[in-house]
């Protein structure tokens, strides 16, 4: 496990974290890898941060569709009771 930065089209060996063919191994020596990345640079993981856009762009689509299914009955609602307070005050003004 290596890491490696890449600028100006260049590889860059900065640091070496382990070898193994053991595929646990190879797991920890990846948590090890990501943890020293996390430690020595302002970056983080390009796939952490895809998963935490997809996330948050699921929870914004999922509260714009509440709103939308909540939104129509809402104003049948609310338009009904205004029309029918328009008619009763005009009814009372008219006599």
């Amino acid at each position: 496990m290596v890491v490696v930065s890449k600028e100006r089209g260049r590889f860059r060996e900065l640091q070496t974290i382990g070898v193994s063919a053991n595929e646990d191994e190879v797991e920890r020596l990846y948590r090890e890898g990501q943890l020293w990345i996390r430690e020595h640079h302002a970056i983080g993981d390009m796939f952490e941060r895809h998963n935490q856009i997809e996330y948050e762009q699921t929870a914004v689509r999922y509260i714009f569709n509440s709103i939308e299914n909540i939104l129509p009955g809402f104003l049948m609602k609310n338009s009904g009771l205004i029309t029918s307070r328009r008619i009763k005050r005009n009814k009372k003004t008219n006599l």
